[in-house]
């Protein structure tokens, strides 16, 4: 209630994230406020890092996430240009795929889903509910995550070409 409050009237959101999809084990939600922001690499950070701090002063802020397009100027393109200019473990490139059901199909297709990420390990896959909206209630939507560290653009997007 008190991050709702202190949202309103913001350019910040609030929403959950579903952590695990399994219905089975304990569901992990995770509480965020996100906005958009533009400018320019690297001082584009610090001005989001400040505005943050200001918004969200009486709060524990345990981590801030700066989302980047991989076409934008500054991103490292080749393995190498990753390695000298960001940092390895902060740094990653992400990719979203989201699979939309029509039925839960009694979770068959979900745990198909599971074993198929968990075979892709050197993808590094995750699925999830899809937490931000519900688009229609008669469909079950799932996100895949992939989260590359150490590879530059160009590996990155081949890499995502393979998943696809």
């Amino acid at each position: 209630e008190k991050l709702k409050k202190t949202c309103q009237n913001t350019k910040y959101k609030i929403a959950f994230i579903q952590l695990c999809a399994d219905k089975k084990k304990n569901n992990l939600q995770q509480l965020i406020a996100f906005s958009y922001y533009h400018g320019e690499y690297p001082s584009i950070i610090e001005h989001c890092e400040r505005k943050i701090h200001e918004q969200f002063k009486n709060f524990n802020i345990l981590r801030i996430q700066i989302k980047s397009l991989g076409s934008n100027e500054g991103v490292p393109q080749t393995d190498i240009e990753k390695q000298l200019f960001w940092n390895e473990k902060t740094c990653y490139f992400e990719f979203h795929y989201r699979i939309v059901l029509k039925q839960e199909l009694d979770g068959n297709f979900l745990k198909f889903l599971q074993k198929r990420c968990e075979s892709y390990s050197t993808y590094k896959l995750y699925l999830s509910p899809y937490a931000f909206k519900q688009i229609d209630h008669k469909k079950f939507h799932y996100i895949i995550t992939m989260r590359l560290f150490d590879v530059g653009r160009n590996e990155a997007f081949q890499m995502n070409n393979q998943v696809v």
